[in-house]
C-alpha cells in the first residue's frame, strides 16, 4: 500500500469513528480558521506535508468546522520567525524544529536533537511517558506557545562534504550548514557553522558560501538535490540520531477552542508524529539506493577519531546548556535518566539483535 492510500484508510477510518458517535452539538459550533506556518516549503517531501496532512484530519474530525490554512515558508526565509509569530498569535499555528530557537532558549534543543542523544523511539517514550512532554510545555509556556509532537525524521546523515575527510584537523575553517547544538560542537572542533534553510543548502553551495552541510538524509537530501554539489555522504549522524519537530500553538488561540477541538488537535498530531517518522523509514533506503546507483555518491564512515572528538565535545556543550538556568538542568536530567534507563534493555533487543543478522 502507498503512503498515499495509506493516509487516506487513516483519514477514512477516523471519518468513520467520528460518523459513529455523532455529536448533534458539533453542527452548532462555530466554524473556527486557523493559519500554519511552516518553517520549510510547502508540500516539500516529507517533513513539508505533515502539516497539510494534519489539516486534513483536524478538519474530517470537526465535520469540516475547524479548518487549518498551511502556508509554507518563502524561499530562503528565517526559520526563527516561526516561534514568534506563534508566540505573538499573528498566526495559530507553526510546524517547526524547536533547536531553530536554542539562542533564546538553548534548552529547546533537547525537544529536536542531542548529539549522541535519543532515537526517534526513546524521543517519542521520554516524551509521552518519562515526562518530557511536561517539562517542554513547562519551558515554553512564558512565551505562550503550548508544543504538541510533529513528527520524527529518525536516524539522519552527518552530511555532505566535497572534500574527504582523514582527521579533525580536517574540521578546522570547513564552513559547514548544521544546526542546533551540532553547530556549537562543529565550531569547538575549529569549524565553521552556518546557519541555513533547507532550501538555501544547494545555493550556498553553488556559491562558494559553504563547502559542507547536513540535512536530514536520503530522502529529504536527494529532494533537495544535495548529491549536485558535493559526493561524499558521511555517517553516522552523530548530531541528530533522531530529529523531533514539533506542532506550535498559541496557547489564547488553544485556551479559545472547544474542548472538543482541543481534543481533536492532540490527537491529530499523535497520528502525524507517528506518519512521519514511518515515512523516513520506508523511503531512506530507496533514496539512498539512488544517491549510490544513479548518482554515484560515495557513502563514507566518519574517521574513528572524529567521531571520538565529537563525542567529547558533545557532552561538554550539552552539559554547558544545562548550567544555562534550573528549568535547563531539570531537562538535562530527565533526558539522561532515561536514555540511561532504555540503553540497557535496547542493547540486549535491538543492538544485539542486528549485531547478529
Amino acid at each position: 500500500m502507498t503512503a498515499f492510500n495509506r493516509r487516506q484508510c487513516v483519514l477514512g477510518l477516523a471519518a468513520v469513528l467520528a460518523a459513529c458517535q455523532p455529536d448533534a452539538s458539533l453542527e452548532k459550533k462555530p466554524e473556527i480558521h486557523w493559519r500554519l506556518l511552516t518553517a520549510w516549503p510547502k508540500l516539500f517531501p516529507g517533513l513539508g506535508q505533515a502539516a497539510d496532512n494534519l489539516a486534513k484530519l483536524v478538519k474530517l474530525l470537526s465535520f469540516g468546522n475547524f479548518q487549518i490554512d498551511v502556508q509554507g515558508a518563502s524561499a530562503g526565509a528565517a526559520v526563527t520567525t516561526v516561534f514568534t509569530q506563534v508566540s505573538q498569535n499573528q498566526v495559530q499555528m507553526g510546524h517547526a524544529a524547536s533547536y531553530y530557537w536554542q539562542e533564546q532558549l538553548p534548552a529547546a534543543s533537547f525537544f529536536t536533537a542531542v548529539p549522541f542523544g535519543l532515537t526517534a523511539q526513546q524521543m517519542n517514550s521520554w516524551l509521552q511517558f518519562a515526562g518530557g512532554m511536561t517539562l517542554w510545555k513547562s519551558l515554553y509556556q512564558p512565551f505562550n506557545v503550548l508544543p504538541f509532537q510533529g513528527g520524527n525524521t529518525g536516524a539522519q546523515m552527518a552530511g555532505w562534504f566535497k572534500k574527504e575527510l582523514h582527521s579533525v584537523a580536517d574540521i578546522r575553517g570547513l564552513k559547514m550548514r548544521i544546526p542546533g547544538i551540532g553547530a556549537k560542537v562543529w565550531q569547538q572542533l575549529g569549524g565553521e557553522p552556518v546557519s541555513l534553510a533547507g532550501d538555501a543548502i544547494l545555493p550556498a553551495f553553488e556559491k562558494g558560501q559553504i563547502n559542507a552541510a547536513e540535512w536530514i538524509g536520503p530522502y529529504g537530501d536527494l529532494a533537495f538535490g544535495l548529491h549536485k554539489a558535493a559526493s561524499y555522504y558521511y555517517y553516522p549522524g552523530w548530531q541528530e540520531p533522531s530529529a523531533g519537530l514539533e506542532f506550535l500553538v498559541s496557547i489564547s488561540a488553544y485556551n479559545a477552542l472547544p474542548a472538543h477541538y482541543q481534543q481533536i488537535l492532540e490527537q491529530a498530531t499523535l497520528m502525524i508524529n507517528q506518519d512521519l517518522l514511518d515515512e523516513y523509514t520506508a523511503r531512506n533506503h530507496a533514496s539512498l539506493e539512488e544517491l549510490v546507483d544513479l548518482h554515484h555518491v560515495q557513502v563514507k564512515p566518519l574517521p574513528e577519531d572524529i567521531l571520538d572528538a565529537l563525542r567529547i565535545e558533545s557532552e561538554k556543550a550539552v552539559q554547558q546548556i544545562a548550567r544555562t538556568d534550573p528549568q535547563a538542568e531539570r531537562i538535562y536530567q530527565s533526558f539522561k535518566s532515561f536514555q540511561a534507563h532504555t540503553l540497557a534493555y535496547q542493547q540486549l533487543a535491538e543492538v544485539d539483535y542486528f549485531a547478529k543478522k
